[in-house]
């Protein structure tokens, strides 16, 4: 995965081999839920 940069609170991630992205907040510690989502959102299927 690769990360692009935004001036906001989040970090884009991209899958190269889907070219899913997802933002993922900056915050030290998430919830399991939010955890899950963005895993199944980049995942290679």
């Amino acid at each position: 995965m690769r990360v692009y940069p935004p001036p906001g609170c989040h970090d884009w991630y991209k899958n190269p081999r889907t070219g899913n992205c997802q933002p993922i907040p900056r915050h030290r510690e998430s919830k399991d839920v939010l955890a899950r989502h963005i895993l199944r959102k980049l995942q290679d299927v």
